[in-house]
């Protein structure tokens, strides 16, 4: 014989239960007979609604407060689709509700089982997601703000690196190898990557009377329409000045310095940065081979002699546009035929190894590294823009592939 079993809880406890449960629930929660009465409700769904319990119980949930649940896609819900399956989720309704104003609704249903009875009943829970929807609906349009912003931006962005590469162009273009009596000339510019911004490098080689040439490399600070268009105006006052003083290089870096820090548009450009140009000046007589270098902050000029021997010439001087008044010192030098006077930037010397390989290096290629590079494309028999093309694709190759900063080389050679 069986033992007896515990009664079977009474459908008052069941029911009892079953709120208890629902009460718990923060946000509103309806409890409904097939029919769709309300059997009850919880205490969230009265405080949220403002309705008693006498108003509520046994009331078609359509007619619930003046009919404001009586929604023709909620029926459809309710009386179609609820009863072919046992669920539904995240139905959206936005209502005005007496008291609350407009409100975003987020429905959910479940069919309920009660096996004393065998009676259906459905679980209708209540989400506000008002606030939710208007956050996100804050965060659509400041989305959309910061977008359009944003293609403004890169409108202007376009149009200016347009203008500027516009400027930079014709500093950039190389010169030709025979262009100047008695020096071959090989120019070669390099942006640090495709996507760089356009930069203030440049070089130039150009003719004076009495069959002297100027050859220069420079670097005005910045990036894109300022710089390009401060470098624009650093080489064509260079050029007026060295007419103007043909026979003293000092005077052009002195007169160019005062101009570069009396000029207001290169106290602080437009990108905010402090402006000053490094300069490499050289006034060559190919004739003769006499030469004046000077450096304004640029990389020290690397003469290349055609007996194999390397000199890099001590000379140094204040970047133009730091401070006014400025005295610069040339150095002369003697190029015999078939010398090399080369002339660069500092992307090419700061040229930065991976980690890996600065600790058994060192960090920086520098004034060692460019010797090296410039040595041995001498012993392979370069030609002039073959050695400044291995002497950039050494730099990169130092810097692990990459160059951080632009890269602008002239190389002058006297002819025999």
């Amino acid at each position: 014989m069986r033992k007896a079993r515990g009664l079977a809880p009474s459908l008052t406890e069941q029911r009892d239960f079953l709120q208890s449960i629902v009460d718990t629930v923060r946000d509103p929660v309806l409890v409904l007979y097939k029919d769709l009465r309300v059997v009850s409700a919880n205490r969230a769904f009265y405080r949220r609604f403002g309705v008693s319990p006498k108003a509520t119980e046994g009331i078609l949930v359509y007619e619930l407060g003046d009919g404001q649940w009586d929604i023709p896609n909620l029926r459809r819900l309710l009386e179609d689709v609820l009863p072919s399956g046992s669920s539904f989720d995240d139905f959206e309704v936005e209502h005005d509700f007496p008291g609350m104003g407009r409100r975003v609704m987020l429905l959910n249903a479940r069919k309920l089982y009660r096996p004393g009875n065998h009676t259906e009943m459905v679980l209708l829970a209540i989400e506000d997601v008002t606030e939710r929807r208007e956050a996100e609906a804050k965060l659509r349009e400041g989305a959309e703000r910061l977008q359009r912003a944003y293609d403004d931006l890169a409108v202007a962005y376009e149009r200016e690196h347009n203008i500027a590469e516009a400027l930079q162009r014709p500093l950039t273009v190389e010169v030709a190898e025979d262009a100047l009596p008695g020096l071959s000339i090989a120019t070669l510019y390099e942006a640090a990557s495709a996507e760089a911004e356009i930069g203030g490098d440049f070089f130039d080689a150009f003719a004076l009377p009495r069959e002297r040439i100027v050859v220069a490399v420079a670097d005005a600070s910045g990036k894109g329409l300022a710089a390009a268009a401060r470098t624009m105006q650093v080489k064509d006052v260079l050029r007026a000045f060295a007419r103007e003083y043909p026979h003293a290089i000092s005077a052009v870096a002195s007169r160019l310095n005062d101009y570069v820090c009396d000029n207001k548009d290169f106290e602080q450009g437009a990108d905010g940065i402090e402006s000053f140009v490094t300069l490499a000046l050289a006034v060559i007589h190919p004739k003769t081979g006499e030469a004046s270098v000077l450096s304004a902050g640029a990389e020290p000029p690397v003469i290349l002699r055609a007996d194999g021997t390397l000199e890099a010439l001590e000379v140094s001087g204040m970047p133009l546009g730091v401070l006014p008044q400025q005295l610069y010192t040339a150095t002369a030098v003697r190029l015999r035929p078939g010398d090399i006077l080369l002339l660069l930037t500092d992307g090419i010397t700061e040229a930065r190894a991976p980690k890996a390989e600065a600790r058994r290096g060192g960090e920086f290629l520098g004034q060692e590294g460019l010797v090296r590079l410039a040595r041995q494309a001498q012993k392979e028999g370069a030609t002039l823009r073959e050695m400044g093309r291995l002497i950039l694709e050494g730099a990169r190759a130092f810097g692990g592939g990459t160059l951080r900063d632009d890269a602008c080389i002239l190389l002058a050679r006297r002819r025999q």
